[in-house]
């Protein structure tokens, strides 16, 4: 059942069915799984324990998207409250209101900081303070960051080694901010959805129009490394950049396709289970990388560059985590 796609040369087409979830439970394929999937258009939160739904969410005023794992506990971002809960039932331990939050959260990471629990937070909109930092402290939330330099509509940002980095979505770059607030370094990307700090120098960057997951070596080589991809050109050569995507993607129309307008060749229809289609977020788990394949409707975990569990019946599921 696809709800939206991503269609080269027209854009994202509008959903023809109801906003919320399919009905039935996700299905899992494959190998079991424990895993907590945010679904934007579905407007819900789904916990899967061990293959099987085990618990569900919704959020009919807001688009969810903010889920994080950290010691245990799920987070989940709803409007400017962030609550905690039970990743295996769903049961809410406690609700932390967000200080000074200026519009809903669309994104959050929580880590471990110079002896602190932090949480970083991006919020809808443009500017300077779409990106805040906050220290936890007994599940208590205060203020200790926010991000002078201009961002917009960031989905994720996430802090290591004392620099925040920030999915800079709708400008279409990833980068590096000292929690001083100086700029450290950027580099384009083609609608980064989400980031995951593999070390104080590498950062594994979700590029949802590049239908790939890369991780950016930023200090020293500037290099980059493919995780997956599409196995479509351009998206599958790193060498590719934004403007040549731009200029190469309306040739990866399928011809095949019976949507009006036609959907690109990542499509599972078109390029078979091991692909990606507008992925929003990825995590590695070891060697084992759970993306949140959105435009194709379901989270797959890949090893060895296949799939090795398949999650369906969602309704563009845009960020996944296991636990």
């Amino acid at each position: 059942m696809t709800y939206c796609y991503y269609s080269p040369g027209s854009g994202t087409v509008p959903t023809p069915n109801p906003l919320g979830m399919p009905a039935g439970a996700v299905t899992v394929s494959g190998e079991p799984i424990n895993a907590v999937v945010a679904c934007d258009l579905g407007r819900a939160v789904v916990g899967v324990v061990n293959g099987v739904e085990a618990w569900r969410r919704s959020y009919p005023s807001i688009w969810p998207r903010a889920i994080e794992i950290f010691e245990g506990l799920l987070f989940v971002g709803d409007g400017t409250n962030i609550h905690v809960m039970n990743p295996a039932t769903g049961f809410v331990h406690r609700t932390m209101a967000v200080p000074s939050a200026p519009a809903a959260i669309s994104g959050l990471s929580v880590t471990r900081y110079a002896g602190q629990s932090w949480v970083i937070c991006s919020f809808s909109g443009t500017g300077a303070g779409t990106v805040r930092g906050y220290t936890m402290s007994e599940l208590a939330l205060t203020e200790a960051f926010v991000n002078p330099q201009t961002a917009s509509h960031p989905r994720h940002a996430t802090l290591i080694g004392g620099w925040v980095f920030v999915a800079d979505t709708f400008g279409h770059r990833v980068y590096g901010v000292t929690l001083g607030g100086a700029m450290r370094d950027s580099t384009e990307v083609y609608y980064p959805n989400h980031l995951q700090a593999l070390a104080s120098d590498r950062i594994m960057v979700t590029a949802e129009h590049e239908n790939r997951v890369f991780v950016w070596d930023y200090s020293p080589t500037h290099t980059r490394e493919m995780v997956h991809c599409a196995p479509v050109a351009p998206f599958n050569d790193i060498a590719k950049t934004k403007a040549d995507i731009v200029a190469g993607e309306g040739a990866t129309l399928d011809p095949a396709s019976t949507f009006t307008p036609k959907k690109s060749l990542c499509a599972v229809e078109g390029s078979g289970a091991n692909t990606l289609y507008s992925p929003n977020s990825s995590r590695l788990y070891g060697t084992d990388l759970l993306v949140a394949d959105t435009d194709n409707h379901r989270v797959v975990l890949i090893r060895a560059g296949s799939v090795v569990s398949t999650m369906t019946n969602l309704n563009n599921p845009v960020t996944a985590v296991l636990f």
